[in-house]
C-alpha cells in the first residue's frame, strides 16, 4: 500500500472523493500537503473524541505526536502499577500517521523527515518503504517502598545478561500488546553503550508517572525529572551520554 493510500485512510470519509476529483495527491512536495495533514489530523482528533478519550489525552498527543490511545492506555497502566514510564517522542506532525504506517524498527537508521516519515527506495524502482518514527523509551521504574526502583530493559528479546529483566520484560509486552505504535527497542536509559545517541534540547518527552501524564521539552527540564524523583541521570549537562558511563543501575 502506497503512503497516499495510507495518508488518504485517515481522512473523513465524506472528504475522500472530493480530494480525489480535485486531483489532490498526498505526496511529501506538493503545496497542499499541510492543508491535507491539517484535515487529516482534525478527522483523527474527531475520532478520538468518539471513542470517548478525555480531552487532557489528546492535548497531550497534539503535543507529544502519540496518539492518543496510546496516551490514555499508558495513563492507565502505570495507575494500575505503579509505575513511571518515561518515552522521547516522536514528532508531533507524525500523529496522523501513528497506526497507519508501521513504528521505524532499530535497524533503520535515517532520520525522520515531515510528518515524521522515514523512507527506503525510490518510486517507481521497487519497492518503497515507509516508516512512522517511533517512540523511544528513556527508562521503567516501578514505585514501591517510597522510592522508584529501576527496570532494566536493554532489549526486549534475547538473554537476560544484557541488562534486561523479566519484570521490565512483562511490562514490555503488556505495553506491546495495547500501544496502536508498538516500542521497538529497549530503554536508552539501559543502553550503556558508546553509541548511546544522549539527548538534545530538540528532544520532548511524555512521562506517565502513576495515572499522571505531562510534556516536557529539553534537556534541563527532563533532568530535573528525573532527580526531583529520585531517577538517575546518566547525561551531562548538554545532554551527552558520558563514556565510560556514569555507574549502571543496578538489577534488581
Amino acid at each position: 500500500m502506497t503512503l497516499e493510500r495510507r495518508a488518504r485512510r485517515a481522512l473523513p470519509c465524506d472528504a475522500r472523493p472530493t480530494l480525489a476529483s480535485a486531483g489532490i495527491r498526498f505526496r511529501m512536495t506538493t503545496p497542499l500537503k499541510t492543508s491535507l495533514h491539517a484535515l487529516a489530523d482534525y478527522s483523527r482528533v474527531r475520532q478520538y473524541r468518539e471513542h470517548h478519550i478525555a480531552e487532557s489525552d489528546i492535548a497531550l498527543s497534539t503535543a507529544s505526536g502519540m496518539d492518543a490511545r496510546d496516551v490514555a492506555f499508558l495513563r492507565e497502566l502505570t495507575a494500575a502499577r505503579a509505575l513511571c514510564i518515561i518515552v522521547r517522542c516522536p514528532k508531533p506532525d507524525g500523529r496522523v500517521l501513528q497506526g497507519v504506517l508501521p513504528p521505524k524498527p532499530m535497524a533503520v537508521k535515517e532520520k525522520s523527515k515531515e510528518f515524521g516519515v522515514v523512507g527506503r527506495g525510490t518510486p517507481g524502482q521497487g519497492d518503497v518503504q515507509t516508516w512512522v518514527s517511533d517512540y523511544d523509551l528513556m527508562g521503567l521504574w516501578k514505585y514501591e517502598g517510597g522510592r522508584h526502583r529501576p527496570l532494566p530493559l536493554r532489549n526486549l528479546t534475547g538473554a537476560l545478561a544484557d541488562h534486561s529483566t523479566l519484570e521490565a520484560r512483562a511490562v514490555a509486552a503488556l505495553m506491546n500488546a495495547r500501544l496502536v505504535s508498538p516500542i521497538q527497542h529497549g530503554c536508552q536509559d539501559d543502553f550503556l553503550d558508546r553509541r548511546n545517541p544522549g539527548v538534545s534540547d530538540k528532544d520532548h518527552f511524555a512521562i506517565y508517572l502513576r495515572g499522571r501524564a505531562q510534556h516536557l521539552r529539553g534537556v534541563a527540564a527532563c533532568a530535573a525529572f528525573y532527580r526531583a524523583h529520585g531517577l538517575a541521570w546518566h547525561y551531562g549537562p548538554s545532554g551527552r551520554y558520558p563514556w565510560p558511563p556514569l555507574p549502571a543501575r543496578p538489577r534488581t
